[in-house]
């Protein structure tokens, strides 16, 4: 209604707010209001469980869809968490976006840099013929999307059937909780397969990268960047005690 661009925040914001089935809160509940429904209630409170799910929520602070790194790929250099973007402000005045690391609270990176350093990174290897070479063969072997997708099925089952198995009284928690743990660091690394398949189906001949990735939006520029980048880690700068210096990273 106010013409912005539809963000993952304002539908999350739309689909939780009671009054997409006609509701509103009180201390005591939700209750009726002349507001038409859209949703019924069901559907409504299945959504909510999923949106304020915590397991759910600590991967994806509000500003990580919206950057290159974000989803823990650039890293603290002192305490090694990840580090997720943030508007810093001084006597109300805006400043530039900056990576900090919300766990030590010691590092801090303007975002425009640490971006435009991890693209020199990425783009110098998408144009190297070597190593094009290199990650064609790599997703050969992993047998491409089509098995990539039938691994991730079957993690997901596997998943499923701890579950059920535990329910059933046959495993007990700690074998649930260790096989669950296995069990979704599969799921990622399927996912992250599929990903880099899809990413190195798109992309364009070495020639044409360069134009290709300024005329990319910036999803797919993460896409690129989670296919290809494992992580960036930044250290701590000799000139002073916050901000940060790129010491290193690591690609496919």
């Amino acid at each position: 209604v106010t013409g912005k661009e539809w963000r993952p925040v304002t539908i999350k914001r739309a689909l939780t707010n009671p009054r997409i089935i006609g509701k509103r809160a009180t201390e005591d509940g939700l209750v009726d209001t002349e507001i038409t429904p859209i949703l019924d209630e069901d559907t409504y409170v299945k959504l909510v469980a999923i949106f304020t799910d915590p397991e759910r929520n600590k991967y994806w602070p509000s500003k990580s869809r919206d950057s290159l790194l974000g989803g823990g790929r650039a890293l603290c250099g002192l305490c090694g968490a990840a580090m997720y973007v943030a508007s810093n402000s001084s006597q109300g005045r805006p400043r530039a976006d900056a990576y900090t690391c919300p766990s030590c609270r010691r590092i801090w990176i303007n975002a425009e840099l640490l971006e435009a350093d991890a693209t020199e990174r990425m783009l110098a290897r998408l144009t190297d013929p070597g190593f094009r070479k290199a990650l064609g063969d790599a997703m050969v072997r992993l047998g491409g999307v089509t098995a990539s997708r039938q691994r991730l099925e079957e993690y997901r089952s596997r998943l499923a059937t701890l579950g059920e198995e535990y329910a059933d009284g046959t495993i007990d928690r700690e074998t649930l909780r260790a096989g669950s743990e296995r069990a979704k660091a599969n799921i990622a690394r399927a996912e992250a397969d599929i990903t880099r398949a899809e990413v190195l189906d798109d992309l364009p001949s070495i020639d044409d990268v360069i134009g290709w990735w300024e005329e990319a939006s910036k999803l797919r520029r993460r896409d690129v960047a989670t296919a290809m980048l494992d992580h960036v880690t930044v250290k701590q700068a000799t000139a002073g005690p916050s901000r940060g210096n790129i010491s290193g990273d690591r690609l496919v």
